[in-house]
Parts: C-alpha cells; structure tokens; sequence
C-alpha cells in the first residue's frame, strides 16, 4: 500500500484482537489509509470492509514482509499478544523498514522493556492506563474525566469551583493561576470549542482543560 498522493497518511495495524480491530476501525473512520494484517482469516474478515486492505499473513515469517510495503507506512502498530514471537517479528521489520512511529500493545512491564529494546518507539498498556486513569477519577470527586495525552501531559474534564462562579476567563487567568488550557467549556452534555475569554463562568457548567500532571495536584 502505497501513501496516498493528496497526503493521506498510511497505517499498518498488525493483530485483529479486540485492541487491535478497534485501532483499525478508529483509524479507518478518521480518513487515513490502513492495513489491517493477521494470520487469522476470520479475525480479518470483521474489519476488511472498512479498511483500505486486509492481509492474511504469517507474521512471524520475513519473507511474507518483501510485498508489505512497510517503508511506505507513517506508524505501524503491532497490537498481537497471543504470539510473542510475531509481535518481535513486526517490530524488528517495521524497524528494518525505517518506520519512525512503531506503536506495540504490551501485557506487561517486562514485555515493554524488551519491546523498547528492540524498536518500538511507543510502549501500550491498556489495562494499566485504564487502571490509572480510573484510579484518578475516583481519587478525585470533581474530575469527571481524564485522559493522557503524553508522560506528563493529559486532558481532564472538571467541575466549576465555587470561586470561579460569575466570572470570566479573562479575569480568571487560569494558565497563569493554576498553568492549565481550556480548551471547551461544557454545558448539558454539550461541548463549546469556541472558547470566549469573556464568557461567565455558571455553577452548571464543566471545563475541558490541558494541563501537566504536576499542576493537577495544584487544582
């Protein structure tokens, strides 16, 4: 699979599991290229409608790489947790192949460092990340949501303060008061992107903001 001439990024997403097909599907929804590959034919079968080309290959076999096209490719996933060595396979190919961004789904903390080791440049944790980010929403009654954007970055959706009520943004100045971006301001479900910086600020409402994990503690 070549990249497509108007810029359309290309993907190659290796293992139809559960993380993996959902991957594919998202990436396939947002307008980009993917390859979706997996040695089982089945697995493939649920997702080949929607994606750009559905392989079924060996991936643990370094022959069945040479007609990939992998060079071609902007990231590469490999979401395969039922055969380690096809996952180290993927890695050391997509690797071979120049690709920057090669994305791998570890089950756990040993795996991520042998992954990282050998070329993969992000490291997934599912189960964990769920697990932290479920951990800080209970831990934190007026967080309502909360994602990790980077290390040390993440979004969070989060109650309005008493001291905030009938006031602006402007006056409030929170990037400079608590370092935080509002990035949309929720009412009723409903999400305003078009941030006013003189908009008041009501007791009903919700803020959407960007923020370093040190300054979540500060809020």
């Amino acid at each position: 699979m070549k990249k497509n001439q108007k810029g359309t990024k290309s993907y190659a997403v290796f293992g139809m599991g559960e993380f993996g097909k959902s991957v594919a599907l998202e990436l396939a929804r947002l307008g980009v290229d993917v390859m979706a590959i997996d040695s089982d034919e089945e697995e493939l079968a649920s997702v080949a409608e929607y994606v750009t080309e559905a392989r079924v290959m060996d991936i643990t076999n370094v022959r069945a790489y040479e007609k990939l096209g992998l060079s071609n490719m902007d990231a590469v996933v490999v979401a395969i947790t039922r055969n380690m060595n096809a996952t180290l396979m993927a890695i050391l190919q997509a690797q071979e192949a120049g690709v920057q961004d090669i994305n791998v789904k570890a089950l756990n903390d040993i795996q991520a460092e042998i992954f990282s080791k050998i070329g993969a440049t992000h490291i997934i944790m599912p189960e964990k990340s769920e697990g932290r980010r479920l951990a800080r929403t209970l831990a934190r009654s007026d967080i309502f949501e909360f994602i990790e954007l980077k290390e040390n970055i993440c979004m969070l959706e989060i109650s309005m303060r008493k001291e905030w009520i009938g006031k602006t943004l402007l006056e409030l100045n929170l990037r400079n008061a608590y370092h935080i971006n509002v990035i949309a301001i929720i009412k009723d479900g409903e999400a305003n992107m078009a941030v006013d910086p003189n908009w008041v600020m009501s007791e009903d409402e919700h803020l959407l903001i960007v923020t370093d994990k040190e300054s979540v503690g500060k809020l």
